[in-house]
């Protein structure tokens, strides 16, 4: 496994406004040349999160400055976390977790994400 490089601040307070902006827990994790950024968004409604996700460069570029769509089914998505696991070929896939809310049900849900 390559070694996940250093970032300025300038460049980190950016990865983090892409995880963080309009949204709440966000999380980010390195895949093997660029980070990977997912997120719950209420762009959508005002009381409904749908998690997204971007790509940032190790140099600070944004890839998705506005992210994609990862899951927007018509209930809430939340608490969304991400996984990557570089020794699988080199597929560069994360895995995506989150809680899919209903009136019914909270169930685990996740989605392959490719690179």
């Amino acid at each position: 496994m390559g070694s996940t490089p250093s970032i300025g601040t300038t460049h980190m307070c950016s990865l983090l406004a892409i995880a963080c902006r309009r949204s709440i827990r966000g999380r980010v994790v390195w895949r093997s040349d660029h980070y990977f950024a997912v997120w719950q968004d209420p762009r959508n409604t005002s009381s409904i999160y749908d998690i997204y996700g971007a790509r940032v460069m190790s140099g600070g570029v944004v890839t998705d400055p506005n992210g994609f769509a990862i899951s927007t089914s018509p209930n809430s998505q939340t608490a969304a976390a991400v996984a990557y696991d570089n020794s699988t070929g080199g597929t560069s896939s994360a895995l995506v977790v989150f809680q899919s809310n209903s009136v019914a049900t909270n169930r685990v849900r996740g989605v392959i994400v490719g690179p």
